[in-house]
C-alpha cells in the first residue's frame, strides 16, 4: 500500500513536471526520472521526500522550483556544479 502512494503521487508529479527529461527528453521509465532544483538555496525539502511524507500540495509547490531531468541528466548536472562525486 505505501508503495502504490509513492507511485501515484510519483506518476503526478512526473505528469505535471512535463512528462520527460527536461535535457534530453527521456521517458521511458518514471523511476529513472528525478525532480532537480535549479538553486538549491530555494529548496525547502526533498521532493523524494515530498512524495513519501507530505501531501499533494506541498510536493506540488516544491517541484515549481525544479526540473525533471532523467537519473543521468541529473547526475551530469551535480557533477558540473561539483555536488557529485
Amino acid at each position: 500500500m505505501i508503495v502504490e502512494k509513492f507511485r501515484k503521487k510519483k506518476e503526478v508529479l512526473v505528469e505535471v513536471m512535463g512528462g520527460k527529461c527536461f535535457d534530453c527528453g527521456y521517458n521511458k521509465c518514471m523511476a529513472a526520472l528525478k525532480p532537480h532544483h535549479l538553486d538549491p538555496k530555494d529548496k525547502e525539502i526533498g521532493l523524494s521526500r515530498a512524495i513519501s511524507r507530505y501531501g499533494i500540495k506541498k510536493m506540488l509547490h516544491e517541484s515549481k522550483k525544479c526540473v525533471l531531468l532523467c537519473s543521468n541528466c541529473h547526475r551530469e548536472r551535480h557533477w558540473k556544479d561539483g555536488r557529485a562525486v
